[in-house]
């Protein structure tokens, strides 16, 4: 599972406005959600991740099956339309477009099917397992990077049908091979540490 926090704003210590990282937070989540018509002003034709900050999105580890929840309700007239948040409202608005002319606007169809299909699969019961460690050791530093591409990259094979499932061994060798092995026992040890042992 993902960490609830995983990314981070820092400010430089004696930044004369320290408080502007929250306000560019906070416009940012507002135009997402488009509850400030300022806000929307925002150009998102720039891909998030090369502005200043980078994405500032902060939302409940189960946003997605709350939102679902929400947009399900309304679709089934058990909540009213107006009774939605600004951001769910355009979600339910483009699925009565697209469910009226399935598929006529594939951006319309995009934008709230997510919270549809894929949503219940997140709501099913699975074994969560939460990171332990969220450190980074010094083979990580050298070698995580490549750990990652080897691991997307085999997942994406196998998913993809170019490899078979038999090739998660292979990569579990690899990756142990690779650095892997290494990390594992630094983040062991490291995790002895923090418990006295």
């Amino acid at each position: 599972m993902v960490p609830v926090s995983n990314r981070f704003i820092v400010v430089k210590k004696g930044m004369k406005h320290p408080e502007a990282a929250v306000v560019y937070a906070n416009n940012f989540i507002a135009a997402q959600r488009k509850t400030d018509p300022d806000a929307l002003k925002l150009d998102f034709t720039i891909d998030a991740t090369y502005w200043p900050i980078g994405n500032a999105t902060y939302d409940y580890a189960d946003a997605v099956e709350r939102k679902s929840d929400m947009l399900k309700k309304a679709l089934n007239n058990q909540i009213k339309p107006e009774e939605l948040t600004p951001e769910m409202k355009d979600m339910y608005d483009k699925a009565k477009r697209d469910l009226a002319n399935p598929r006529k606007d594939v951006k319309d169809w995009r934008a709230y099917w997510g919270y549809t299909v894929p949503a219940e699969l997140l709501k099913q019961k699975y074994n969560k397992v939460y990171s332990e460690y969220t450190a980074v050791t010094r083979t990580m530093e050298r070698k995580w990077a490549n750990l990652q591409k080897l691991e997307t990259e085999t997942f994406f094979k196998i998913v993809m049908g170019d490899q078979p499932l038999d090739a998660f061994d292979k990569f579990v060798a690899d990756w142990k091979a690779q650095g892997g092995e290494e990390i594992t026992k630094e983040v062991r040890d490291e995790q002895s540490k923090a418990a006295g042992k």
